[in-house]
């Protein structure tokens, strides 16, 4: 993300950018509308918090401490009803770990702690879930997990045929 246009869906078409100077934007992007805050992980790979007209950006944690190449693995998600903004920290060429912390960033914890190629991040708000995508550990087969918001009770949902890919997350309530 380079640029975050609002658009009204109602009404007259006025095109209002919002903010996302290209130093600090980023590529993955999660809404708490509840607390009207924006959390991304931009190009420098700090969590960041700001309010949807780019107004006090506070960064949040920093989810490359070891420097390496996060190679698309770098997600953010949010869940409205607590605030808690879960996000993935890149721990090795290809493991990450999944954090969660309060809206301010405090309270910071760490939900799972290795995951072998990690694609896509989501909360369930309704089933207070939290999925993300992995592979087994030969990395033959990507797997779709789910557990507790705190991490507990992980468990493989659906394995993709072996060879294909899963390329996104989304919920369907």
């Amino acid at each position: 993300l380079n640029r975050l246009t609002r658009v009204p869906l109602l009404g007259s078409y006025v095109a209002e950018p919002l903010f996302l100077d290209p130093p600090i934007a980023g590529e993955q992007l999660a809404a708490d509308l509840t607390r009207n805050r924006l959390y991304m992980l931009h190009g420098l790979d700090k969590l960041v918090a700001v309010e949807p007209d780019g107004r006090n950006r506070v960064e949040l944690a920093d989810a490359n401490q070891a420097g390496l190449n996060p190679s698309n693995r770098l997600y953010v998600a949010v869940d409205e009803t607590t605030g808690r903004v879960f996000w993935s920290e890149v721990k090795s060429l290809y493991l990450t770990t999944i954090k969660s912390a309060n809206p301010d960033g405090t309270a910071a914890v760490t939900v799972t702690n290795s995951v072998l190629n990690q694609r896509g991040l989501l909360v369930d708000p309704i089933r207070r879930k939290l999925f993300w995508v992995g592979s087994d550990a030969w990395q033959r087969q990507e797997l779709i997990y789910r557990s507790e918001l705190d991490g507990s009770s992980p468990e493989v949902v659906y394995g993709a045929p072996e060879g294909m890919q899963i390329r996104a997350l989304t919920i369907d309530p």
